[in-house]
């Protein structure tokens, strides 16, 4: 596998200037032919990002990272810079798991037994979509308090 191909697709985001710092990343993406060459039968490309990024505050913080991944997904369904916006957005599942873990409390439920985990998060993804379509609320915890009757709704 050859990244200076002329078969490598590639894609570079704009500089973004965000969370105190500067960062561009770029992606370099191969279409797999052969996925018998992979212990991941349906591999159909395989992509690198490179990461540079330097905090503004400290002019000597420049850094890079390089990470490697692949993907079933053929490239006529999604080229670089949708492989590369698929990357970025992967993060905004954190914030997920985040209000299941913060503010419904998940990984310090007792309820680790049966059914009850998975009954849990379903009602948990189920009140998440539901407080997203509602759009009403600043965060969470405000939806929540609202429900309980501690806060009016406006």
């Amino acid at each position: 596998m050859r990244w200076s191909s002329h078969k490598v697709r590639h894609y570079c985001e704009d500089l973004d200037k965000a969370h105190g710092r500067l960062e561009q990343r770029h992606i370099a993406v191969l279409e797999v032919n052969d996925p018998n060459r992979f212990d991941f039968k349906r591999v159909r490309q395989v992509f690198r990002i490179e990461r540079d990024r330097e905090v503004l505050k400290d002019p000597g913080s420049a850094s890079a990272e390089t990470v490697f991944g692949i993907t079933s997904v053929a490239a006529e369904k999604a080229d670089a810079q949708t492989l590369l916006a698929w990357n970025r957005g992967h993060w905004q599942i954190e914030s997920n798991h985040y209000i299941r873990d913060k503010t419904f409390g998940e990984d310090a439920s007792l309820n680790r037994t049966g059914n009850g985990p998975s009954n849990r998060a379903m009602c948990n993804n189920i009140a998440l979509v539901l407080i997203i379509k509602q759009n009403r609320f600043d965060s969470v915890p405000q939806v929540l308090r609202s429900a309980c009757g501690c806060v009016r709704i406006r």
